[in-house]
């Protein structure tokens, strides 16, 4: 008589060379292997074990949900290890994640809820990709663990590569008539002057430099801290900036431990200054593109074009603003490499001592 087990999955291994094979027993839910021989009381027994354990989680509050994985996620060392900025940014798209769907089941989120949930914030590109990719990593997290969190050993994360939604170029490097603006609206000896030329000098993302006190600064260096790595950088400190602090320093910045400080004393906080930069950049009558974190990208840009390498400069800023910054420069060559080749042929019909006018460089060639 065939009897129906529920949750077995039965898997046929290799013919032998008796021409037999052998059949192992596989608990689907939890793909916990089974006694081999079926009709066994111990097989009986493993099998009403599993189910039953099974049926009991399946009743607790909240077992197998969004929300289940994102508190089992924040307290695993896949989240408590990471840099302080990077899970107070993780944190906000966990709680929206949580209030949003918590209450599903996981094997119940499909491709379709995940792009649904993309599109429903298109409005702001890199939000909707950011939402997207955290909740990938919690999914990712439950997958590694199915039994914990009610998942058949057939799922696969819905999350896994849902494509990006268009969004503006990132941060581009300022260009130096624009440097030169900024430096020419803010003098030596203002706060605006002095975060400007300590981000453009230093190549630092937007967090690390509030923090640099007075003690980070010595023997001509400038030593920082970096949030997202942890790695602690020693940059030279270059004439430009020597400048900015020394005047910064003997004026309104005396008496302050953080050189970046607010009226209390404290690290001004990084949206401050973002706002302050952004105001600042307005009021020397350059365009909203020009950004704080530009600087970041044009220090690359200019440590490059220097003759720095680029593992060189990755040392100091990362590998993010090496990617712009090569993009940047090979724009910049096909310019140089296009401007180069209307001049060479525009000397070229110059040159023509019979008045005929060359129509391209291979003409000229040809002639001689």
């Amino acid at each position: 008589m065939l009897v129906k087990m529920p949750n077995v999955n039965k898997i046929r291994g290799r013919r032998q060379a008796d021409g037999s094979r052998r059949v192992y027993y596989y608990h689907r839910p939890t793909g916990l292997r089974l006694p081999d021989d079926p009709t066994s009381p111990e097989f009986a027994a493993r099998l009403r074990e599993l189910n039953g354990d099974l049926d009991r989680r399946r009743n607790e509050p909240g077992m197998g949900t969004l929300a289940h994985a994102i508190t089992a996620y924040r307290a695993s060392p896949d989240f408590t290890g990471r840099a302080a900025k990077t899970k107070k940014d993780y944190i906000r798209y966990l709680d929206f994640l949580k209030e949003k769907l918590g209450d599903l089941q996981l094997a119940s989120i499909d491709r379709e809820a995940v792009l649904a949930l993309r599109d429903e914030l298109a409005g702001k590109a890199r939000t909707a990709d950011y939402t997207v990719a955290i909740l990938r990593k919690v999914l990712s997290y439950a997958g590694d663990r199915p039994r914990a969190f009610l998942l058949p050993q057939s799922w696969s994360n819905p999350a896994a590569k849902p494509g990006r939604l268009a969004r503006p170029k990132g941060h581009r490097p300022w260009e130096e008539y624009e440097i030169a603006a900024f430096e020419k609206a803010w003098r030596h000896g203002t706060i605006e002057r002095t975060t400007f030329a300590l981000y453009l000098n230093t190549g630092q993302r937007g967090g690390d430099i509030p923090k640099t006190n007075r003690h980070h600064i010595a023997a001509k260096q400038i030593n920082v801290c970096q949030e997202k790595t942890g790695e602690r950088v020693w940059i030279p400190l270059s004439d430009d900036l020597s400048r900015a602090l020394r005047a910064w320093m003997k004026g309104k910045g005396k008496d302050r431990v953080y050189v970046l400080a607010g009226k209390k004393g404290e690290p001004m906080g990084v949206d401050y200054l973002r706002h302050m930069m952004r105001d600042a950049i307005r009021g020397a009558g350059l365009p909203d593109d020009c950004t704080l974190h530009g600087l970041r990208v044009s220090f690359a840009v200019r440590a490059h074009e220097w003759g720095l390498s680029w593992e060189a400069i990755a040392d100091v800023c990362g590998w993010e603003t090496m990617e712009m910054a090569r993009k940047y420069i090979r724009r910049h060559r096909r310019s140089r490499a296009v401007i180069t080749g209307l001049d060479e042929a525009n000397r070229a019909r110059r040159e023509d001592r019979n008045g005929n006018v060359l129509q391209n460089t291979a003409d000229r060639a040809a002639k001689r």
